[in-house]
C-alpha cells in the first residue's frame, strides 16, 4: 500500500471509529443523536465567540490543546476563510439551564441559555474530543446533543484539606474533573484538630504554628512533623480556575470543635467561648469574605455557638451560610476495594459502593447532593482520585440525570476510563457491594463463626476481591465444607491469609474430598496456608478441616479451579486485558439443564468464547466499541433475536462441527453488521474465523466471491497478503453501515475483481 492510499485509509478508519458507538458521556445527556458523519479537529481548529464568553472559550481551547497538542486560537469576531471553527453562542430562547451542541461536517456550534448552561455544553464537547495520537487527523462525530441541568441545582464535593494537603495544580485537575462531570461546587475544609491550612494576614501564627502536627504512619512524608498551608494568592489562583468553569469554591470551617491548632497558635484566646474568640472569629471571617467572591461559607458548628459567636460576624461581612441548603450527603469513606492505594484499608461494612450510590433515590425536598470526603487516610493525590473515582461519577449521574440503568452507566464508565489513564489519574476499578451468596447455589456448612460481613459464601462468590474471615480461636476439627451439585475436574488452588489480612493463614489444616458427602478421603495438607492439588475423579464435596487449634483467625480467598465447574445453568465471568491498564469482564452463560448430554460440547463452547473473544473482536473491528456485547447467553430453546443452537443438531454433530456452529453463532452475536455488506463477505469472514480457531482445512475454490468456505479462503489469502488490520477495517465499515466496494481499491489500488483474480492465480501456482 502506498503512502497516499494508506493516508486515505487511515482517515476513513478514524471516521468509522468515531461513529461506531454511543458516546461515553457522564452524566447521561437528555438527548443524543448521531448523524453518521464527522467534523475534523486539527491544528487549524479555532474558536469563535462573543467577547463576553471569552473565558469559557479559553476553557474549550485548553481542552482542544489537551487533545491535539496544539495551541488553538480564540477569536471574538468572525474571520473570513476560517474552516474547522467551533462557534459559541448564547441563546435566550432556550429554556433555563438548557444547552445544545450541533456538529455538522462544516461547523460545530455550542449554544446555551446563559454562560453556565453553555459551559455544560463545552464540557460535553471536551469529553468527546479524541485522545492524543500521533496522527494529525482527528475527528469528532457529527451529532446533536440537547441537555439541561437535571435533578438538583447544587452538585458538590466537600473535601477535607486540613488532614492532608494537595498541591494547587492537583486541585485544579480535580476541578477540571468536577466540571467534566457537570458538578458545580467544591467545598474546601481548612481546619480541624489536624491543623489550620489557610493563610491569615491578621493571625500569621495560625500557619506558622497551627499548621504543624506530629506525623503519623498515614502521612506521605518522611519528616517527624506534617505541616503546610495554602497562601491567599494560591487560593485566588484556584478560585479563578474554578470560576472559568462555573464552579463555586466555598470555604468550610469547624468551630468551636477541633480548636487545638487555633488555641496553640493564639494562647491569648483562653478558649473558643471567650470574648477574645469572638474578636478572632470576626477577623477571620472578614478575611474569608474578602478572599472568596462567592460570599458563601460552610460552618460545622452547634446552633447555640452559631447564635452567640458567629451570626453577627456573618451578617457584618455579608456572608451567606451554605448549611441552609437541604442536602443529600454521601460519605465517601477513604477506601474502595482491596488492594487499594490506601494501605491497610478494606471494603468495610457500611461502605457505599458504586452500585449502591447509582441506585440511590433522592428525597423530593433535596436541593443538592454533597459528596463528603475526610482525608485522614488519604495522604496524596493518587489515593485521593482513587478514592473518589468512579463513585463521584455515579454521584454526578444521579444529581443530573433523573433515571439511568446501572448496567448502562457502567458501560459508559468503562468507555470513560481511558481518559483517566491517558492523564495518569489513578482510579479504582468498579466495586459493587458483595452479596451473601455462592455461585450456582453451592452449599456451605461450617462450624466457624465469621467476622462482621466476611461471610463464608464470599470464598466462592466469583469475586477475587472478596473473602471469608473467621473469628479467632479455632478449635481442632473445625471445618468449612463445600457441597457442589456437579462433579469437579482439573485441579484446585486454595489460599488462606494474604497481604490484606496479615497473620490469618490456616496454620495446620487438611483438604478432604468426597463423592457422596459421607465418605471422606484426606487429599493433602496445607503448607504456608496454601494448597494446589489435582482433584480425584468424581469429587463433588470439599472439606477444609483444622488439624490443630489456633488462636488467630483465618481468611479464605476465592476457590480457584483450573476448570470452572460446569453447572447445568451456567454463568462464568473472566477478565480480558484490553491493555495493560484496562481490563474487561466478559461473561458466558448457558442453561443446558434439559440437555445434560451436551455437557462436553458446552465445555468446548465456553473455552472457545473465553479464548477467542478478544482476537475475534479485534478482527471484526469491534473490540473497543461501547455497544459490543461483553457477554453471550447461549440459548438451546429458540428465542427471537438471541444466539440459538438447535440441541438436536448439536447432539448429532461431531465436536468439531458443533464448534463450527458455535463460532458462527458467536460471530453473528458480536459483529453487528448493518445489512449493507455483501452476503459473500459476511459468510466468508464467518468461515475464515472457523478455519482460524479450529485449525480446519482451508477449502480452496474457483469462486472466491461466492460466499462460505471459498470466500473464507479468499479472505485468509487477503489478510496474509495485505495485513489483518485491513480486513479489520473492512469489517468495521460493515459494522457502521459504510461498506462500499470501492474501499478495496482505495486501500490496495486494485478492484475487488482484480484481487479475486490475483487470489485465483496464486491458488493455481500453489497447485503446481
Amino acid at each position: 500500500m502506498n503512502f497516499t492510499s494508506f493516508f486515505t485509509f487511515f482517515s476513513l478508519w478514524l471516521c468509522l471509529s468515531a461513529n461506531a458507538s454511543p458516546l461515553p458521556l457522564i452524566p447521561l445527556p437528555a438527548e443524543v443523536k448521531l448523524t453518521g458523519k464527522s467534523f475534523p479537529i486539527g491544528v487549524s481548529t479555532t474558536i469563535i465567540t462573543p467577547p463576553k464568553l471569552k473565558k469559557e472559550a479559553q476553557v474549550l481551547a485548553d481542552g482542544l490543546s489537551d487533545s491535539t497538542g496544539y495551541r488553538h486560537q480564540v477569536y471574538t469576531r468572525k474571520i473570513r476563510g476560517v474552516k474547522q471553527a467551533i462557534h459559541l453562542a448564547l441563546d435566550p430562547s432556550l429554556p433555563e439551564n438548557h444547552h445544545q451542541i450541533l456538529i455538522t461536517p462544516e461547523k460545530a456550534q455550542i449554544s446555551g441559555h446563559d454562560a453556565v448552561a453553555l459551559s455544560h455544553g463545552i464540557q460535553s464537547l471536551i469529553r468527546i474530543l479524541p485522545e492524543k495520537t500521533r496522527t494529525q487527523n482527528r475527528t469528532i462525530p457529527c451529532l446533536e446533543i440537547r441537555d439541561h441541568a437535571g435533578t438538583v441545582p447544587h452538585r458538590a464535593l466537600q473535601l477535607d484539606l486540613a488532614s492532608h494537603l494537595y498541591p494547587v495544580k492537583d486541585l485544579k485537575m480535580l476541578i477540571n474533573q468536577l466540571a467534566l462531570l457537570k458538578m458545580n461546587t467544591i467545598i474546601l475544609g481548612f481546619n480541624n484538630s489536624g491543623g489550620w491550612r489557610l493563610e491569615s494576614k491578621h493571625h500569621p501564627t495560625l500557619t506558622t504554628i497551627g499548621a504543624s502536627r506530629p506525623a503519623t504512619k498515614e502521612d506521605d512524608t518522611n519528616e517527624e512533623t506534617y505541616a503546610g498551608h495554602y497562601t491567599q494568592e494560591a487560593i485566588k489562583e484556584l478560585i479563578l480556575h474554578a470560576q472559568a468553569r462555573h464552579i463555586q469554591v466555598i470555604p468550610s470551617f469547624i468551630f468551636p470543635e477541633h480548636a487545638e491548632p487555633i488555641l496553640a497558635s493564639l494562647p491569648h484566646l483562653d478558649s473558643m467561648d471567650s470574648d477574645s474568640a469572638k474578636i478572632f472569629l470576626n477577623e477571620i471571617l472578614g478575611e474569608v469574605a474578602a478572599l472568596f467572591p462567592s460570599k458563601v461559607i460552610h460552618l460545622e458548628t452547634s446552633p447555640e455557638y452559631f447564635e452567640t459567636h458567629l451570626k453577627t460576624a456573618l451578617e457584618q461581612h455579608q456572608l451567606t451560610r451554605l448549611d441552609d441548603v437541604s442536602w443529600t450527603t454521601i460519605d465517601l469513606a477513604p477506601w474502595q476495594h482491596p488492594p487499594g492505594l490506601v494501605k491497610g484499608q478494606k471494603a468495610a461494612p457500611g461502605l457505599l459502593t458504586l452500585d449502591q450510590i447509582h441506585g440511590m433515590t433522592l428525597a423530593p425536598e433535596s436541593q443538592g447532593i454533597r459528596a463528603l470526603l475526610g482525608t485522614a487516610f488519604v495522604p496524596n493525590t493518587k489515593s485521593l482520585t482513587y478514592t473518589l473515582f468512579p463513585r463521584l461519577a455515579a454521584i454526578a449521574e444521579i444529581s443530573w440525570s433523573s433515571s439511568t440503568k446501572y448496567e448502562e452507566f457502567l458501560k459508559r464508565w468503562i468507555a470513560h476510563t481511558p481518559y483517566y489513564h491517558q492523564r495518569k489519574i489513578e482510579i479504582c476499578p468498579p466495586y459493587d457491594q458483595p452479596k451473601r451468596q455462592t455461585l450456582h447455589g453451592v452449599q456451605i456448612e461450617t462450624s466457624l463463626t465469621h467476622e462482621k460481613e466476611f461471610w463464608p459464601e464470599l470464598s466462592y462468590d466469583g469475586r477475587h476481591e472478596t473473602y471469608f474471615k473467621s473469628n479467632p480461636h479455632l478449635k481442632k476439627d473445625d471445618y468449612l465444607t463445600f457441597h457442589f451439585p456437579v462433579a469437579l475436574t482439573g485441579s484446585i488452588e486454595i489460599a488462606t491469609g494474604g497481604k490484606l489480612e496479615k497473620d490469618t493463614e490456616l496454620l495446620e489444616g487438611i483438604l478432604e474430598t468426597s463423592t457422596d458427602g459421607k465418605q471422606w478421603d484426606s487429599l493433602t495438607e496445607f503448607f504456608d496456608g496454601l494448597i494446589a492439588v489435582d482433584l480425584p475423579q468424581g469429587t463433588k464435596h470439599l472439606r477444609i478441616r483444622c488439624s490443630q487449634a489456633q488462636a488467630q483467625p483465618f481468611t479464605l480467598h476465592e476457590l480457584k479451579f483450573s476448570e470452572a465447574p460446569l453447572f447445568p445453568n451456567f454463568t462464568e465471568t473472566r477478565t480480558v486485558a484490553l491493555s495493560p491498564v484496562i481490563h474487561l469482564p466478559i461473561v458466558f452463560s448457558c442453561d443446558f439443564s434439559k440437555h445434560p448430554n451436551l455437557t462436553e460440547k458446552i465445555h468446548y463452547f465456553r473455552n472457545d468464547f473465553f479464548t477467542n473473544y478478544k482476537s475475534m473482536c479485534e478482527i471484526l473491528g469491534c473490540l473497543n466499541d461501547q455497544d459490543t456485547p461483553h457477554s453471550i447467553t447461549l440459548h438451546l430453546e429458540k428465542t427471537a433475536g438471541k444466539p440459538f443452537l438447535n440441541p438436536r443438531i448439536l447432539e448429532e454433530s461431531t465436536p468439531e462441527k458443533a464448534r463450527e456452529l458455535f463460532i458462527d453463532s458467536l460471530f453473528h452475536h458480536l459483529c453487528g453488521y448493518q445489512g449493507s455488506e455483501p452476503d459473500w463477505f459476511r459468510t466468508g469472514i464467518s468461515n475464515y474465523l472457523q478455519q482460524r480457531y479450529l485449525n480446519s482445512k482451508t477449502i480452496l475454490g474457483d469462486r472466491p466471491l461466492s460466499g462460505g468456505a471459498e470466500s473464507g479462503a479468499f479472505l485468509q489469502w487477503f489478510a496474509e497478503k495485505y495485513g489483518l488490520s485491513i480486513l479489520t477495517y473492512l469489517s468495521k465499515a460493515c459494522r457502521t453501515g459504510q461498506y462500499q466496494e470501492r474501499l478495496w481499491q482505495i486501500i490496495t489500488q486494485k478492484t475487488l475483481q482484480e484481487l479475486a483474480s490475483d487470489y485465483q492465480k496464486d491458488r493455481l501456482e500453489k497447485k503446481k
